[in-house]
Parts: C-alpha cells; sequence; structure tokens
C-alpha cells in the first residue's frame, strides 16, 4: 500500500535516503513502499531542491485561475451591496451591467452570492413553507398599466419618537411601480381619499383598486361591502376588487413589494415622522428608477409604467341608467321600497340613486352606478347572489 499514514513524511525520507544511497533499484524501492516510479523521481528531485521540506504535501490548487475575479470587480459587488443591503446577485449584478456597459465578462450570479457570503453581507434565512400555486384574484391577469392598482395599509410600525407609522401603499399591478407610500394619520375614509385625490390628480384614474377586506376599503355591513371610500371609487368609475378573506398572497406582488419596504426603511425606523416619509420617499424613487424587477425582465417600474388616459374630473359624475331601469334614492337607513316592498341595500349608500333592472317576474338586478350589486327576488324577500365584481 502507499506511504504509511502514521508518519508519511518520514517514510518519504526512509524512500529518499535509500534511493540516494543507491543498493536498490527505483522500480524495487518504489515496489517496497507500495508506490508508482513517477512518484518516487518526484520525491527525489523535490528533497534534492527543496531539502526535506520538499517532501510535505502541496496544495492541489492550480497555480492560476482563469476564471478568478478580479480584486477590482470584488470591491464593485461588495460596495453595491452595500448600497442595497436588501438585494440579491441578480439585482446587483443587472444594475452594474447597466451603469458600466463597457465591462463585457461578469461573474456568474452564484459566484456574486459566494463573494457576498464570504464579506458577511449574507444572512441566514428561515425555511418558509410552500404556499401552493400563486393566485392573481378575481378577474385576468392585467396587460396595461392602469388596469388595476393595489392598495393597502402596511403596518403598523412605530418610530424612535413613539408616532404611530401605518403608511397608505399603491402600486400598479401590471409595471410593479410604486405609485404612492405616505404616512397617515388616519385609518378611515376622511383622511384615505385625499390621499387618493393627489394620486388621481397626477396619474389618472385607473380601471380598478384591488384591496383587502378591511378599513377604509371594505365593510362587512350591507350589500356590497361599500365604505365612504369604495363607493366614491366607484362614483369615479373604478371598480373596487377585493380578495378573499385571509389570502394576501391574491394581492401577492403587493405584499412583497412590502416586505422589501419594511426591510429597507424601517430596520429600524426612522427618528420621527418627517424623517420616515424621506425614507419612504426615497425608497420608492429608487424601487421605481433603479431597482431590477424580475417580473419585468429585469427592467425597472418606470420602463413599463404610463399616466392614466382618463384624468381626475373636476365634479363627481352623477350616475347615468337606462331608462328602462327603475330609479330609486336610497334613504338614510339604507333602504328603499320597489313595487311596496321594503328592500334594505346598505346604509353607506344613504341619498345615493340606485337601478333596478327587471329580470323575470319577481326578480330585480340592482345597479350603483356601473356596478351590478346582486340580484333580489320580490316573491321570496331575499338577495339570490351577490357579483361583487360584475360591471354593467
Amino acid at each position: 500500500m502507499p506511504w504509511k499514514e502514521k508518519n508519511v513524511l518520514n517514510e518519504r525520507l526512509e524512500f529518499v535516503h535509500e534511493a540516494i544511497k543507491g543498493n536498490w533499484s527505483i522500480s524495487d524501492l518504489c515496489k517496497k513502499y507500495g508506490i508508482s516510479r513517477k512518484t518516487g523521481y518526484k520525491f527525489i528531485q523535490r528533497y534534492r531542491d527543496l531539502g526535506p521540506w520538499g517532501l510535505e504535501d502541496r496544495s492541489r490548487a492550480p497555480h492560476h485561475q482563469a476564471n478568478r475575479v478580479s480584486d477590482q470587480m470584488i470591491d464593485m459587488l461588495v460596495d453595491a451591496r452595500h448600497r442595497y443591503p436588501t438585494w440579491g446577485p441578480r439585482k446587483i449584478v443587472k444594475v452594474l451591467q447597466r451603469d458600466n456597459p463597457s465591462i463585457i465578462e461578469w461573474p456568474a450570479l452564484s459566484t456574486a452570492g459566494e463573494i457576498f457570503n464570504r464579506h458577511g453581507l449574507v444572512r441566514s434565512k428561515r425555511k418558509r413553507r410552500p404556499n401552493g400555486q400563486y393566485y392573481r384574484g378575481r378577474g385576468d391577469i392585467p396587460d396595461r398599466p392602469n388596469q388595476v392598482w393595489c392598495a393597502d395599509h402596511k403596518g403598523p410600525f412605530h418610530t424612535a419618537d413613539g408616532y404611530k407609522v401605518d403608511p397608505l401603499t399603491v402600486s400598479d399591478d401590471y409595471s410593479r411601480f410604486l405609485i404612492g407610500c405616505r404616512c397617515m394619520d388616519s385609518l378611515g375614509s376622511e383622511a384615505t381619499i385625499p390621499a387618493f385625490i393627489r394620486l388621481f390628480q397626477r396619474y389618472g384614474l385607473p380601471d380598478a383598486i384591488r384591496t383587502d377586506n378591511g378599513s377604509p376599503f371594505a365593510s362587512s355591513k350591507g350589500l356590497g361591502g361599500f365604505t365612504e371610500l369604495s363607493k366614491w371609487f366607484v362614483k369615479l368609475g373604478i371598480t373596487p376588487q377585493r380578495i378573499e378573506p385571509g389570502k394576501p398572497y391574491q394581492n401577492g406582488a403587493h405584499e412583497r413589494m412590502h416586505r422589501t419596504l419594511k426591510a429597507e426603511t424601517a430596520n429600524p425606523a426612522a427618528r420621527n415622522r418627517r424623517a420616515q416619509q424621506r425614507a419612504f420617499d426615497r425608497f420608492r424613487k429608487e424601487y421605481n428608477e433603479v431597482r431590477p424587477h424580475e417580473a419585468l425582465e429585469d427592467d425597472t417600474p418606470d420602463m413599463h409604467y404610463k399616466h392614466s388616459v382618463k384624468p381626475f374630473p373636476s365634479k363627481v359624475p352623477e350616475p347615468e341608467y337606462p331608462e328602462s331601469y327603475e330609479t330609486k334614492r336610497v334613504r338614510c337607513k339604507g333602504s328603499v321600497k320597489l313595487h311596496g316592498k321594503e328592500i334594505f341595500i346598505t346604509s353607506a349608500l344613504d341619498k345615493e340613486w340606485v337601478a333596478f333592472e327587471q329580470i323575470s317576474d319577481l326578480q330585480w338586478r340592482v345597479h350603483f352606478y356601473h356596478l351590478a350589486l346582486g340580484v333580489y327576488d320580490l316573491g321570496t324577500g331575499k338577495w339570490l347572489h351577490f357579483p361583487a365584481h360584475h360591471q354593467t
């Protein structure tokens, strides 16, 4: 067998000494020590060149690495990682390629990740259970900007001086463009409507806005789950879309943005509200104009977003219903009377005009602006079904 493992260096020294004495032929000596002639000659030469130290084991790593990443490239990657500590190798390499078009060769993403890890720039992540197939929510996947906006209140958390932050976030589902991110004093419609007015004045109106079922976007009371905010959306021609309760993944792209927003602006939070808003503004600019998005083939959102062609009106329009419909004004308790029957709709539509479309002898479909709210049966006095997102 090859060198005795109890003391390899001594075995090699004995082999070389005997070879130098010349009492044995090299072939016989190699057979005695269980090594090849090539190995024998190699250690004889090493001993002559370097003495006993030449018989020690040497590293098998190649002396020259053809694809070794240069120190300059490593510094560039590490500096970018410090600037964007929550970005992965894919986004960082993409941005560097975009900013340095003269550089032709770039390291593989796995190599960039190893460089970050070697410099202590990678945090171990807790393994997550798979949550099944991704579901986009009701309606088709948008194929243009402003077809669907996503909105939510992300929070709450507190700034260093104790201010409670529960920002309103709004994004375009098609382009991932972060339209707004603002600290709010209240979660009610009275505070949220002015915030949306500013966004609508700047970017125009979307076709639909997708939200969860919480305040101020939806209510559990009455037909259609209306709040002052969602009623106002409908009057502007915007369809409220709501994800199913307990299924935030139906608004998955927006929820994923929230995770990045928290990591980059609230960990830790700023010292006060103004500083926190400045952090949100910086994040929004970077998110829209610098950060590559895999869903956009590594483009930035501002490369895909365009303002809506539907401007914010100076006056909320009145509803226009077909002449064949029977129009009724909702009374203060949320009810209307149709053919002698008292029908409760929702108190959220107090003093608003709704329309009844007769679809059979006893069944009537109720409309509010462009939305069909449900079908009422005068015979049984019951609502039959509620097409929550149906447009007339």
